[in-house]
Parts: C-alpha cells; sequence; structure tokens
C-alpha cells in the first residue's frame, strides 16, 4: 500500500523508513493540523518572508516540522536559506527572547505564541501577509498494516 504524503504534508521520519522499506503502514489517527504559529516582533514591519531577511528566526530544533515547514514557505516566497538566520530555542524561551530583541520572530505551537502576545512583543503572522499558511499535520498515531 503505497502512501503519497498530502501535498505540504509533514510525516513522522520513522513512517517514512517503514514506507520506503516497503511495509505496509496504516495512519490510526491524526492529532490535529496546524497548532503553531509564526510570531514577528511588533517593532518590525513584516509582511513576507522575504521581509526577514537578514533577521534571527528561531525554530524549536532543526528536526521539528516547523522547521522543515518554514523552508518550504520560505522556498514558495523565493527566499534562499541563508537568507534568514535559524537559531534553534526551548519554545518556552522564544516569548522571552523576542521581548529582548534576542530573536526576530520564531515558528513553534502553543502556549508560547499566546505568551508573546499577552507579553505585547510579538505579532501573530499566520495569515497570508507572512506565510500563506493554513494547517498542517503536526500529530500522527499509526501502526505497522
Amino acid at each position: 500500500m503505497g502512501l503519497a504524503p498530502a501535498e505540504g504534508a509533514c510525516f513522522a521520519p520513522v513512517r517514512g523508513k517503514m514506507v520506503t522499506r516497503g511495509l505496509p503502514v496504516k495512519i490510526l489517527y491524526l492529532g490535529h493540523r496546524g497548532g503553531s504559529t509564526v510570531m514577528v516582533r511588533k517593532d518590525l514591519p513584516a509582511h513576507s518572508l522575504r521581509d526577514l531577511r537578514g533577521k534571527t528566526f528561531a525554530i524549536p530544533s532543526k528536526y521539528s516540522n516547523q522547521n522543515l515547514v518554514i523552508h518550504k514557505l520560505m522556498e514558495e516566497q523565493g527566499v534562499k536559506p541563508d537568507d534568514i538566520r535559524f537559531v534553534e530555542l526551548p519554545p518556552p524561551a522564544m516569548p522571552g527572547a523576542l521581548a529582548a530583541k534576542a530573536i526576530d520572530a520564531y515558528f513553534v505551537g502553543e502556549p508560547c505564541p499566546a505568551r508573546a502576545d499577552s507579553m505585547a512583543v510579538g505579532e501573530c503572522c499566520n495569515t497570508p501577509r507572512i506565510s500563506g499558511l493554513t494547517s498542517f499535520p503536526v500529530c500522527w498515531s499509526f501502526t505497522k498494516g
């Protein structure tokens, strides 16, 4: 059973290995879609990822789905991988780093985006203005099939 990923979908690496080895895989549960938010410092006039060239952008890990999605969006918007400086930060540290201007933007799941909003230091950019971000699968349960 060849399961092809939906356009824009990010699949768990273990599932990918199972499929490439020819093992049948069944998706049992799709936990939720989306759940992550791009936050940008309020004092930056960012209207697209192109406006973040030369800026520092935090992600939870280079292995995170947020990293995969943001790089796909950069490609779609003509932003080269070296145009934005990526740093890895633990999500709870992101709102404070944004407030201290140690980073210019970040992409992570709740509750960290809400914290930057409540601190009045970040603006949610999950709109076409930054990303065209709709929803992407982030939580899967699957089994050998």
